[in-house]
């Protein structure tokens, strides 16, 4: 009977210089379905937020970043302010002028399933103004003056109107405005801000009486 045949590989000290590793494969970024998990907490006043900073940097470049360690203190702003838009931001929008509507009853709701109200409209304005969040800013605005729609009569001008809603908003611990009050006279709706330090005091009563009388 024959033994078993057995093979021997002899290599030699040239063979396994040769040799190296492949090269490691170079990962890219993100494909189209890379899902970011990018979880930032927030300190606003004595609370902290902790959501998906996505729904931010998604509307403003000007939020910002912080670190790993310490909450990103906003303390410009309310805490009921902020919480507000990210309910806002989390339960979206639905445009009333989509389907002929003239109240609020189609925007969208705050976290207790209640309709957004002119003061929540008037939260989101103040920190949508402040970080440059136009398509915020945009749809705060048309939601004042869908609410409106019911008390006031409003002539069609156009793609705008000839007549706007006027309000004020002071930023907290400081004289500035931000205010539709200068833009009575043109369509649509446009905003400022500025500050009123050094206006007299009948000035400011009398912007006041003029914005009361067109609501």
């Amino acid at each position: 009977m024959s033994s078993p045949t057995s093979t021997i590989f002899e290599f030699t000290e040239s063979d396994v210089s040769s040799w190296s590793p492949s090269p490691p494969v170079t990962l890219t970024p993100r494909s189209r379905y890379y899902i970011p998990d990018d979880i930032a907490i927030f300190k606003v006043e004595d609370r902290l937020f902790r959501i998906d900073r996505s729904l931010l940097d998604n509307e403003s470049a000007l939020i910002p970043r912080g670190n790993s360690q310490d909450p990103i203190d906003l303390r410009s702003l309310k805490a009921d302010d902020f919480e507000t838009l990210l309910d806002y931001l989390t339960l979206g929008y639905a445009d009333p002028y989509a389907d002929g509507a003239v109240t609020h009853r189609n925007y969208s709701t705050r976290s207790d399933k209640q309709p957004l109200t002119m003061v929540d409209w008037a939260s989101i304005i103040t920190i949508s103004s402040r970080y440059g969040m136009e398509r915020v800013l945009d749809d705060a605005c048309k939601a004042i003056l869908c609410q409106h729609n019911s008390a006031i009569t409003i002539k069609s001008a156009g793609a705008g109107f000839s007549h706007g809603i006027y309000f004020q908003i002071r930023e907290k611990g400081t004289a500035h405005y931000l205010s539709s009050w200068d833009s009575r006279h043109t369509e649509g709706m446009q905003l400022q801000i500025w500050g009123r330090e050094s206006e007299s005091v009948e000035m400011k009563r009398s912007m006041a009486r003029h914005s009361y009388s067109e609501i």
